[in-house]
């Protein structure tokens, strides 16, 4: 094999639509894994006297770490979802929910609570476990499922069309039901 060969496969793969989703996707999120790790690296340093500092601010602190890498596979699906409904010249935004729903279903059992318990007052919580790098493989599963699924009812004509004069949003919403429930359906 040479490289002209080499380089010929290796270019098929780099123009996979959906690694070049994939691709896209995480790139959009760059910003927030940097602030994240940010956060991290600053309460994370492994000098005493910096540890004692900043232990009265660590759970304030704690914040924006929470909302970029905890929940990194949630960024992910709407990423993912959106640049791959652009290959397909699809609605990203319909389409993107339907795959965070999906995301949410497969990836997160709600946690319930009947009774206080270690501080925490009666209630559902969502774990953020997978929401974050455990969950990266489920979300870009769940991205590529909907979109493909949403392609195909947009493929055989399976949406609901609405009238002239309905609202773009509202139309889109519609043409998204058929496809939302059987995406759904088959996450759940």
């Amino acid at each position: 094999m040479n490289f002209d060969t080499i380089s010929e496969k290796m270019g098929a793969v780099a123009n996979n639509r959906y690694l070049t989703a994939i691709r896209d996707g995480m790139a959009v999120i760059i910003p927030v894994s940097i602030i994240g790790s940010f956060f991290t690296i600053l309460l994370n340093l492994p000098i005493d006297a910096w540890k004692a500092f900043i232990q009265p601010y660590a759970s304030m602190l704690s914040i924006p770490m929470y909302y970029s890498i905890s929940l990194m596979a949630v960024y992910c699906v709407f990423s993912i979802t959106s640049s791959l409904c652009k290959f397909y010249d699809l609605d990203p935004v319909s389409t993107s929910v339907l795959a965070e729903m999906s995301f949410f279903i497969l990836a997160i059992v709600p946690n319930v609570l009947s009774a206080k318990t270690a501080g925490m007052e009666p209630g559902t919580y969502l774990p953020l476990a997978n929401m974050g790098a455990q969950g990266l493989f489920t979300a870009i599963l769940c991205a590529i499922f909907s979109v493909e699924v949403v392609r195909f009812f947009y493929k055989k004509n399976l949406i609901i069309k609405m009238p002239e004069g309905v609202p773009s949003a509202v139309g889109k919403s519609f043409s998204a039901l058929m496809p939302g429930v059987v995406i759904i359906v088959v996450s759940f």
